[in-house]
């Protein structure tokens, strides 16, 4: 079966993550291909090549598989399936050895490591696990057999290789002949052993007796058949199905890979407006710390200028107070000047009236001349030109204090003054 074409970059992927269950940071060493096994891999072409695909008769084969130390095997190549136990059906590996000697030893530590696999017949094995046969290429007790055995997975596309049908000591098995080399092979182990019987164990000849009683009765060719042609079926319908679900796989990867591509420009236009928005947030909280500074700065000087404004407007306030104080005693000092203004005008007005009062007595009593008038009216007009200045009030008139030059009224000039006064006395 090809490989897809995309398969090779999904792999990549795959070894970029650590797949589940297994610990991060742990190194999972990477199994090396041997040379014995690409070796097997040539010489597994080359028998499938070369094997003819046709149903072969029916064998003839011991049920109990011997011991390592018991002779007989052949120097042949031997090949045998294994199956996955517990695991989906799947197509089986076929094991190549270099002899069924070796076969026997490899199935000997086998069965001692993993006691859960068994083995079905001489050229079928149940492994239990999914990597069983990585592990056992992996455990050091194996170590000494590592280059007389191979494993390969056998290809679904052509189905399952027909492997040549070998008994436990590694002959091959037809169904014409069996009895025949079976018979033969007695005699001729009955003749060695009585040649050479002081050579051969007791064992040895106890196992052959076992094998030879036991010997099962004809295989039914046509159940034989009938079972094998189910399981080539059965084989080619597991290959066709596996062909399509890698058709499939390769689609939805092809698939996959383009909304990765789309997904990944995607994400790289993302990151691009990201570095844009980040650099205008960044401007941003700069403007807002040059502005926040800025505001911090004019609210300490409007809380500066309002605590100078009050503490002027307390100051004013006090002044104002003091002024106020201060006009009030000047008002009742006006006051006080007013009542003594008043009552000298009073005083003055008194007086008048007193010295016109003698001057009428005086007029009466004497009755006095012209002359005489004319001196009681010019003694008494300075009286009269005082009461008329003062009762406006005191001023200082006619003359020129800081700057400023006070005249005399037209109206007191006409009443008060004594020379004008005499003047429009006179005829």
């Amino acid at each position: 079966m090809a490989r897809p074409k995309s398969m090779s970059d999904f792999s990549q992927l795959l070894d970029q993550h650590t797949p589940l269950g297994k610990g991060y940071g742990v190194e999972r060493p990477r199994k090396k291909p041997s040379i014995s096994l690409a070796a097997g891999l040539i010489m597994n072409a080359d028998s499938n090549t070369h094997t003819p695909r046709s149903i072969p008769p029916t064998p003839q084969i011991a049920l109990s598989p011997p011991r390592s130390d018991v002779g007989g095997y052949s120097e042949n190549l031997f090949y045998a399936y294994a199956q996955k136990s517990g695991v989906t059906p799947s197509p089986p590996y076929i094991l190549t050895f270099c002899s069924a000697l070796v076969c026997a030893q490899w199935w000997e530590l086998v069965r001692a490591e993993y006691p859960e696999s068994t083995r079905a017949g001489p050229q079928l094995f149940i492994l239990k696990g999914d990597d069983m046969q990585d592990q056992i290429q992996d455990n050091p007790r194996f170590y000494h057999l590592r280059d007389k055995w191979f494993y390969t997975a056998s290809d679904g596309a052509s189905g399952t290789a027909v492997l040549p049908l070998q008994d436990y000591f590694g002959n091959p098995v037809t169904g014409a002949s069996t009895n025949s080399k079976n018979n033969n092979s007695n005699n001729n182990n009955n003749n060695d052993n009585n040649s050479n019987g002081s050579n051969l164990s007791r064992y040895s000849s106890m196992i052959l007796e076992e094998a030879e009683n036991s010997r099962p009765a004809p295989f039914d060719l046509s159940t034989l058949t009938t079972t094998l042609t189910k399981m080539s079926e059965m084989i080619s319908s597991n290959s066709s199905q596996i062909q399509a679900l890698s058709v499939a796989q390769s689609s939805g990867l092809q698939s996959m890979q383009a909304i990765n591509e789309s997904n990944s420009t995607q994400i790289k236009s993302l990151a691009d407006n990201q570095a844009a928005l980040q650099s205008l947030v960044d401007k941003n909280a700069s403007h807002y710390i040059a502005l926040s500074n800025s505001s911090f700065q004019s609210h300490e000087s409007v809380k500066k200028t309002l605590d100078d404004t009050a503490t002027q407007v307390a100051t004013l306030s006090a002044n104002q107070t003091q002024m106020t104080k201060t006009c009030a005693s000047m008002m009742k000092t006006i006051e006080s000047v007013g009542k003594s203004m008043a009552g000298l005008g009073d005083g003055v007005r008194a007086l008048s009236e007193r010295d016109s009062q003698r001057e009428r007595d005086h007029s009466r009593q004497r009755r006095p001349s012209n002359a005489a008038s004319t001196t009681s009216s010019a003694s008494t007009a300075p009286y009269s030109g005082f009461v008329n200045r003062i009762s406006p009030g005191p001023r200082k008139l006619n003359r020129k204090i800081r700057g400023v030059w006070y005249e005399y009224d037209s109206a007191l000039l006409d009443n008060s003054s004594p020379s004008k006064a005499a003047a429009t006395q006179r005829p």
